[in-house]
């Protein structure tokens, strides 16, 4: 019994149960306001917004990138010269992706990410009529 239990609670942690951060997105050209969740993930994700005064509901998704992950060392040995490459955990990502509202408004997205346990990000988003808005989370 001890076993069937184990599995189930070991497909319920590998079911992969998506978590949405909070965020605000607030128009730099106007005076509009949205609330904003992006999804946390590794390499692409959802994002969603709504316009508090229009009411307009956008969905989208993003793909990011960490920045330069290996480094290439050389070490001097007493037999020689070695290189290596190391391992360097990354302190910086950035994404780019696209809000698609309900009422034909798309915004492009652009991120600044610093990942972690709870991953925080700025960004500026800007729509097809040119209308630039700031992104947090």
């Amino acid at each position: 019994m001890p076993k069937i239990l184990l599995m189930m609670l070991f497909s319920l942690i590998m079911s992969g149960c998506s978590m949405m951060l909070p965020g605000t997105m607030n128009g730099l050209d106007s005076s509009e306001h949205f609330s904003f969740e992006i999804e946390k993930s590794f390499g692409a994700g959802k994002m969603t917004a709504k316009n508090l005064k229009t009411g307009e509901e956008f969905t989208g998704s993003y793909t990011g990138r960490y920045s330069d992950l290996t480094s290439a060392q050389k070490q001097f040995i007493a037999s020689g010269l070695t290189t290596y490459t190391s391992f360097i955990r990354p302190n910086h990502a950035t994404a780019e992706g696209i809000l698609i509202g309900n009422q034909g408004t798309n915004i492009l997205i652009y991120l600044s990410i610093t990942p972690g346990l709870r991953p925080t990000g700025t960004g500026t988003g800007v729509d097809g009529d040119g209308n630039t808005y700031w992104v947090q989370f």
